[in-house]
C-alpha cells in the first residue's frame, strides 16, 4: 500500500528565518530531503503573494512545491514543472460567500456588496440577489 503525505507549511519562522532568531542549523537540508520523497505532496501556506513566494524559493533554495496557498488563503496555485496554475474557482467561491454575507439591507455592507458584485460581473459570474424584487 502506497501511503501519501500532504506536507503543508508556512514559510516565515517555520521554514525560513524571520526576525531576530537564527535559523536552525540543518533544518532546510532535512526539510528538502523530506519534501523530495515520492510520497510527499508539498504545499506552502503563506500570507505572502506569489512574487514573494517565488523570491523565497529562489533566495533560500527551497524545494519547489506542488501547491501554494497564498495571499492569506485567498489565492491557490497548483504548480507543475514551474508552471503556476491559478485556481480561479477558489476566488469565485470567496466572492460568492462574501456576497451572501453582505446581502442584507445593512448600509454598512453596501459598499463592499457593490464591489463584490462588480467583481463577479467582471469575471462573467452571474449573480442574482434573492432579496431584490424582479
Amino acid at each position: 500500500m502506497n501511503r501519501q503525505l500532504l506536507l503543508c507549511t508556512d514559510l516565515d519562522r517555520t521554514v525560513l528565518p524571520n526576525g531576530p532568531q537564527s535559523e536552525s542549523q540543518g533544518a532546510r537540508t532535512l526539510f528538502a530531503a523530506l519534501a523530495a520523497r515520492p510520497e510527499v505532496t508539498l504545499a506552502y501556506v503563506t500570507g505572502r503573494d506569489r512574487y514573494l513566494v517565488e523570491q523565497a524559493i529562489a533566495n533560500y533554495s527551497l524545494p519547489h512545491p506542488d501547491y501554494v496557498i497564498s495571499d492569506v488563503g485567498t489565492t491557490i496555485y497548483a504548480i507543475d514543472n514551474d508552471r503556476w496554475q491559478h485556481w480561479h474557482e477558489w476566488q469565485q467561491e470567496i466572492i460568492r460567500k462574501a456576497v451572501e454575507v453582505v446581502s442584507t439591507d445593512d448600509y454598512r455592507h453596501q459598499a463592499f456588496r457593490e464591489i463584490a458584485v462588480d467583481w463577479l460581473e467582471s469575471h462573467q459570474i452571474h449573480y442574482t440577489d434573492e432579496n431584490e424584487e424582479s
